[in-house]
Formats: structure tokens, sequence, C-alpha cells
């Protein structure tokens, strides 16, 4: 299931802001952000959860772990990060998710919620209704255990899917670090089947 969904992830996030501002516009393809997605994928079957359907996947952690605890986090592999990316990339890219964790954890952290780390599409299976579906499957799965499913998205076409799938606008951050703008999104887990208008 972990090699299904890192190379689904891997081909929706090639032209992320995130991914191209750590790694530089066509630096990094779908196979080396599949690599990266590995242990954020072992962490979330670890300790929240894992869905694959067809040309979706998405992952998810319990809140309570954002920012993911060190011992979690080489567990799960993220010691091996430095030696299968560039490493000026990887470091951008953790300063940008060290700033939005610490927004997270300052905006939720009393509450009960499951923290959408990643929910993408294959180019090919977009507009085909798979994010919608696998979202739904997220929220179903979220729902016996957390009351509000958190997400953060850089990418403003992303932020109007989720809009439209009943997440409502919590905030939003300019990161310093990568000076992208990050939205913060939130819905309870338990509503009617999100509809796509």
């Amino acid at each position: 299931m972990i090699a299904r969904a890192r190379d689904v992830l891997g081909a929706a996030f090639v032209a992320d802001p995130l991914m191209v501002h750590a790694f530089g516009p066509g630096q990094v393809g779908a196979e080396a952000l599949a690599r990266l997605f590995d242990p954020v994928l072992e962490a979330c079957r670890r300790h929240g959860g894992l869905l694959v359907r067809e040309e979706a996947a998405a992952a998810w952690l319990p809140g309570s772990l954002v920012p993911l605890p060190w011992g979690a986090r080489l567990r799960a592999g993220f010691a091996r990060l430095p030696l299968m990316l560039p490493p000026a990339g990887l470091l951008r890219l953790l300063r940008h998710e060290a700033a939005c964790e610490a927004a997270i954890r300052a905006r939720f952290g009393k509450r009960r919620f499951a923290y959408l780390w990643l929910l993408g599409v294959t180019p090919e299976g977009r507009r085909r209704g798979l994010g919608r579906d696998i979202l739904d499957d997220a929220l179903g799965a979220m729902a016996g255990d957390f009351d509000l499913c958190v997400l953060k998205t850089e990418n403003p076409q992303a932020a109007k899917f989720y809009r439209r799938m009943g997440f409502a606008l919590q905030g939003r951050l300019t990161v310093p670090a990568s000076r992208l703008d990050v939205q913060f999104l939130a819905r309870p887990t338990r509503l009617q089947r999100a509809c796509a208008t």
C-alpha cells in the first residue's frame, strides 16, 4: 500500500508550490518526491491512517502527534531523507513545515483533531471525482476517533477544492522562511457526504 501511495503522491505533488519552492521548478521529479513521502506515509500508517484508491491517496496523523515526535520520525525513516534528496531543498522544506506545524499546534492543539498530512490525485486521475471520494473515505475513517479534520495547503487550487468539500478557512500564514502563503482549513469529520459544486 505504501509503494502505491508514494507513487500517486509523487506524481500529484510535482508542481505543488511547496515542492517547487523547496527543490526548484523541474528539479525534483515524481520519483524523487515519492522517496520524500516514504517516511511520511510510514508514520501515518503506524500512527494515523493511510488510504489508496485508484489514482488517489490520503494520509493523516492524530493531531496530538503534530509535530511528529523525534522518536516517531526516526522509526518511520526520516533520518534517511538527507541521503535521498538535495540537502538545501530538504532544509527549505523542513523550515517551512516547522513553522506550519507550530501554527497548527497553536490553533488546534486542545481539540481532538486529525491532521490530513497528504491528499493527492495523479494528473491522470483528476477531474474524475477521485479526490472527493478518497476525502470522504478518509473523513469516515477519522470520524470514530476525531471530531475535526485539519489541513494546510500552499496551493490555491487545492484550497478551493477543500472549501467545496466543506472545509472552512481557519487562518493564513505567510511563512517567513519560504514566503509562501499557507491556508489552514478545518471541518468536522462527521458531515453528510461531501459534494462538489
